[in-house]
């Protein structure tokens, strides 16, 4: 059985940006070309992805690409010279055995990749196949027919989040950075990412029928958001000036991610919070208050911008649990 020798993330991403520069052009090209040239009988399974990544680089987020390219360098030592008609059930049972198998590591020896990244791994795998599918270049998707058992399992993630008393001693406690503290209080009372409150401009806010409004496009899924802002979360938006315009962005003054997240975690330790916090604890935090504040998961669904209720559903599972455990306190008293 071959082995995955696992691409450092800053490889990978200059392979990307290099794809801009030429060195990938050529093969896209060539493979456009046999796209529209060779029947299905005739494309490899290698020349079926670059046309796919191709496509939607320019519709996904770069997190999305990088999962594609991350496959498509997996593919190469399991071998996607395979024509893809013959992708079949046993070639695909074939990959999910390669990548439940350890790695190499780049710091010596081997390493078993988590449950979480084989699963991932074999998702976006998957979505390749259907894609080929919906273009009439296969019948059907083979893993349909591998048995459950046997195909790697969503892992669900633990989500960290804030109590209602934990974000109020944040909004007690000062941080080192105002804007960053701003922004992650206002992620707390709305649940926007990171990637949209970084980018929301004040052009994307609008009231109508005295509600103030956030009206924007999610960067991570390009799906639209129409999200009703909420007292508190207005509160911690920053005031526009006067001689803003609508290009604006609203929270203008934020550094980098990286920088904000050690930001927050340092501004947590002040207020006494022993959490594992960082900006998307945020996001976290709005869902699984609103829960326990009584919305019902459908909402709160699309209030988060979910296309798929069951990544909701974590958050209830949550709630549920902290419930159990209230409920359970009764068992020591009496």
């Amino acid at each position: 059985m071959k082995t995955i020798k696992k691409q450092p993330f800053n490889d990978i991403h200059l392979e990307l940006k290099e794809s801009t520069d030429g060195k990938w052009i050529v093969e896209i090209n060539r493979c456009q070309d046999v796209r529209k040239n060779r029947t299905s009988q005739q494309m490899t399974l290698r020349e079926w992805l670059i046309h796919y990544i191709d496509k939607k680089k320019a519709a996904y987020s770069r997190g999305t690409i990088m999962g594609y390219i991350s496959i498509m360098k997996i593919l190469e030592k399991y071998g996607d010279s395979i024509l893809l008609k013959s992708v079949d059930k046993e070639y695909c049972k074939g990959f999910i055995d390669f990548i439940s198998q350890p790695i190499e590591s780049r710091y010596g020896g081997k390493r078993d990749l988590s449950a979480s990244s084989i699963y991932r791994y074999y998702e976006i795998f998957s979505s390749i196949i259907n894609a080929a599918v919906r273009a009439k270049l296969l019948e059907k998707n083979p893993l349909q027919d591998i048995e459950r058992s046997e195909k790697p399992h969503r892992v669900e993630s633990r989500r960290h989040f804030l109590s209602i008393e934990e974000v109020q001693k944040l909004i007690n406690t000062s941080a080192k950075r105002e804007d960053v503290k701003q922004a992650f209080l206002f992620s707390c009372f709305c649940g926007l990412r990171w990637s949209d409150i970084s980018q929301i401009r004040w052009k994307d806010i609008e009231e109508n029928n005295g509600r103030v409004y956030a009206n924007i496009v999610m960067k991570k899924n390009k799906e639209p958001l129409y999200l009703p802002l909420n007292e508190p979360c207005r509160r911690f938006m920053p005031k526009k000036m006067s001689v803003s315009n609508g290009e604006d962005f609203v929270f203008k003054t934020l550094p980098t991610c990286q920088t904000a997240n050690y930001v927050i975690r340092n501004w947590a330790d002040s207020a006494g919070i022993t959490k594992k916090v960082s900006f998307h604890v945020a996001r976290h935090t709005f869902a699984t208050i609103s829960l326990t504040l009584g919305a019902d998961i459908y909402t709160t669904s699309k209030l988060l911008g979910h296309s798929n209720i069951m990544v909701t559903q974590v958050y209830a599972k949550v709630v549920n649990k902290k419930k159990n455990e209230v409920v359970d306190l009764f068992n020591t008293v009496f």
